[in-house]
């Protein structure tokens, strides 16, 4: 079991587990609890902040609106990102807007939902103006789609074909060199960009320029020009491909098959393979004393741990503050920071129990975290995620007004916040498992759910267009106002009506039907005038009560309609909070929440890249109106 636990008193008790604050504690296998206090009690699950606390994840498959069922994307969660905890919600901010379709797993932001709310507003202001007009509408509209297409590419079938050897047990097939300049040699031999070269049977060259050389071999990574260090060990190797031009790569295996590449001349210039009896010469010139597994080169002032059971390690890293810890060139932990922890170069812990981690990170609050290069987590308990990242001071949203209605939410006393960047500099945070819909729930929302909510939208929009040109309407006045007359036209306005299916009128003012009418007249025909006179009167009353009971009912439909709407918006929007850092060997967590009109939902997800950069995975849960929405993602890089 390998876990991992870096601050006074933190715990982490199962494999694969983090823990690092004081007191955090990650006691299921893979989980982080990242910030003092914060607990990641589920498997994978990854509690970020102090005082955070993580729960089961919980998948919301979809939801249902105006009758019409919607999917969500991310609907399977494997586990789930927590940055608060029940009655101490944070807020997440400086996100940018995700990607809406009904594939998406990105998180929403405020703007992405306001547009949903405007046209909601909208909506709404229509059907509030046909309330009082409709009286009978007998038919739904309902599974109103638009149009689709499909677009199709074929690949030019130009070039050299049929060059291949010794083929006599093989089914006749084509090499293809698809790509201008480009060369494919071998069965099967596939070269489908611009100069790139495809040898040997089932070969694949598919990036400009790229080369695979050997049967089954893959070319298929970009080579961008780009310098910087990898790490090795306790130290960095520089690389630099932007001196001179690039051509692209070769490739003699695939990500899961490989080749040795022998008989090589020993380099001789700076761009040259090295052989491995180069690599032996010069690991043998490398000092090796010294303490096991642990290393440092530099000439700078050496660390200085002032703290009680305080640990500085690093060129002029000090650590004032008691039980702290500082790793990296110039890390600092205040006097007024006990309990901090800062790594990374000239990064600055402040207050109690924060945490900084990377070059020039900075907390100033209290139990904070900033995570990433240049990251500045100023409030107390708030966390920074990400390089360049800064938070500022939570604020709480109550609720909103659409249309003069006003709603309430989830989650209004927010005790910190999370950022993902800055303003001016947004993350899109991505892979949100849908969240839970409901009027309590916390959940971040993804842009499927949104994108659920805006489909409903629509296809609202189109029933009040509807609505006004199908229902029947009272007379207006000479000021546009409803008077108390109703006037029948159908499709021929020089036609008159006809009303069918009228019951026996009750009271004085109902409508009476032909039945009814005929009956009367031949019992009464002998009655007189004013009697008949009375009966009208009494038919046309009940008529009158008819109308306005199958308008009352009609409005308690819509309404309804418009509260299943709501729901699927705060979906939308908890969802689209969440994003990850896609950087070789960083973990991140995300979470989000929204809430719209009265509904409210809660995302949480957390991602992993290795160390490679080979393999990223994702995590997310979501939760709304008493339904659960999980998803999760891994990528490969294949070479």
């Amino acid at each position: 079991m390998s876990s991992t636990a870096i601050g006074q008193n933190a715990f982490a008790t199962d494999a694969q587990a983090t823990a690092l604050g004081k007191q955090a504690n990650a006691s299921a296998a893979d989980a982080l609890a990242l910030g003092a206090n914060a607990t990641a009690g589920n498997a994978g699950a990854v509690a970020l902040g102090s005082g955070s606390v993580t729960t089961a994840a919980v998948g919301t498959a979809g939801t249902t609106i105006g009758g019409v069922a919607y999917n969500f994307a991310g609907t399977t969660p494997t586990s789930t990102v927590s940055i608060g905890a029940v009655g101490a919600e944070r807020t997440i901010t400086n996100v940018a807007a995700g990607r809406l379709s009904n594939s998406s797993t990105d998180a929403v932001n405020g703007s992405q939902l306001f547009a949903t709310n405007q046209q909601v507003t909208q909506n709404t202001t229509d059907i509030a103006a046909n309330t009082a007009d409709i009286t009978n509408l007998g038919n739904s509209i309902s599974n109103i789609t638009g149009d689709t297409s499909l677009a199709y590419t074929d690949a030019n079938g130009d070039g050299i074909r049929y060059v291949r050897t010794n083929d006599r047990t093989l089914a006749v097939a084509d090499s293809f060199a698809q790509g201008i300049g480009s060369s494919a040699l071998g069965y099967q031999a596939t070269a489908s960009a611009d100069n790139a070269l495809a040898l040997g049977r089932d070969t694949q060259a598919s990036v400009i320029g790229g080369v695979a050389l050997g049967a089954g071999s893959v070319s298929d990574r970009a080579v961008a020009p780009v310098s910087g260090s990898i790490l090795s060990g306790t130290g960095l190797i520089p690389y630099n491909t932007a001196d001179m031009s690039l051509l692209g790569a070769v490739s003699v295996g695939t990500s899961t098959s490989y080749r040795q590449i022998i008989n090589v001349a020993d380099g001789t210039q700076d761009q040259d393979a090295v052989t491995l009896r180069q690599l032996k010469g010069a690991l043998s010139s490398f000092a090796v004393t010294g303490s096991l597994y642990f290393h440092a080169n530099s000439t700078a002032a050496d660390s200085l741990a002032v703290g009680v059971d305080s640990v500085a390690v690093g060129p002029r890293t000090t650590v004032n503050g008691d039980n702290g810890i500082g790793i990296g060139n110039g890390a600092i932990v205040q006097q007024t920071a006990p309990g901090g922890i800062a790594i990374g170069q000239n990064s600055t812990v402040n207050q109690a129990d924060s945490i900084a981690l990377g070059t020039n990170a900075t907390t100033n609050g209290a139990q904070a975290v900033a995570l990433g290069a240049g990251a500045k987590a100023n409030e107390p308990g708030s966390v920074a995620l990400g390089a360049g990242s800064t938070t500022a001071a939570a604020v709480a949203t109550t609720g909103t007004t659409i249309n003069g209605v006003a709603y309430t939410f989830a989650g209004t006393a927010p005790t910190s916040t999370v950022s993902v960047g800055t303003v001016g500099n947004e993350r899109t945070v991505t892979n949100v498992a849908a969240g839970r819909i409901s009027g309590t729930s916390t959940d971040a929302i993804n842009g499927s759910q949104l994108f659920a909510t805006n489909q409903a939208v629509e296809a609202m929009q189109g029933s009040v267009g509807d609505l006004n040109q199908f229902a029947v309407q009272y007379d207006k006045d000479g000021n546009g106002n409803k008077s108390n007359s109703i006037t029948l036209a159908g499709g021929d306005p020089n036609t008159p009506v006809v009303i069918h299916n009228v019951g026996a009128g009750v009271a004085n003012t109902d409508a009476v039907n032909v039945q009814q009418f005929n009956s009367g007249l031949a019992l009464n025909l002998d009655n007189s005038k004013n009697y008949t006179n009375q009966v009208a009167a009494t038919t046309l009353q009940q008529a009158n009560a008819y109308a306005d009971s199958k308008l009352s009912q009609l409005n308690m439909d819509m309404g309804e309609v418009r509260g299943e709407a709501r729901q699927a918006a705060a979906i939308g929007l908890a969802a689209g909070s969440l994003r990850y850092d896609d950087r070789p060997g960083k973990l991140s967590v995300a979470a989000g929440g929204g809430y719209w009109r009265g509904e409210g939902a809660l995302a949480f997800g957390a991602g992993y890249t290795s160390e490679e950069g080979r393999v990223r995975a994702n995590l997310s849960g979501t939760t709304a109106g008493g339904h659960w929405g999980v998803g999760a993602g891994v990528s490969l890089t294949l070479n």
